[in-house]
């Protein structure tokens, strides 16, 4: 099994991420490089936007007004793809290893001998009288937009 766990349609609208955890760039069991444990803000314009984060504790997920849900969670792995009909937040339980054609994944995790898929989260709703000042303090401004690392005129998956 390459991942595992459940996954949620959302809108797109709600195109600024916020998280604490391993960043700023995708990350999953045996690739870690360049990502350590922070806050970061990124928007879905930003080529580095698709892909796993590890070390998941917070995510928010909110449109250009502060508008959306927060994911509390425990060291998870979330994973962020966009697809026509909005995003593919999946909480991952399970997550292998990088690999390529010829090789496994350096981490596997072989169906037979999974008993079973477990992992917990809690869905918060934030609008105008919710967040807390104390989310404000650990990620700034909700209403702050991220500006797109995007540095080439056009990409395969745009």
């Amino acid at each position: 099994m390459l991942e595992a766990g459940i996954s949620f349609q959302v809108p797109l609208q709600y195109s600024e991420m916020r998280w604490n955890g391993n960043g700023p760039y995708p990350s999953y069991p045996g690739k870690s490089a360049l990502d350590e444990f922070g806050f970061y803000h990124m928007n879905s314009g930003d080529i580095n936007y698709q892909g796993n984060r590890s070390g998941i504790e917070l995510l928010l997920l909110t449109n250009k007004v502060g508008n959306g849900f927060a994911i509390k969670s425990n060291n998870a792995n979330v994973a962020v793809e966009k697809s026509p009909d909005g995003l593919l937040l999946s909480h991952n339980a399970i997550v292998s290893g990088r690999y390529t054609k010829f090789t496994k994944p350096t981490y596997l995790n072989n169906a037979d001998s999974i008993k079973s898929i477990e992992g917990n989260f809690s869905f918060v709703p934030l609008n105008e009288k919710h967040p807390s000042p104390k989310l404000i303090n650990l990620f700034g401004d909700l209403k702050k937009l991220a500006i797109p690392f995007h540095p080439f005129y056009g990409s395969y998956d745009q």
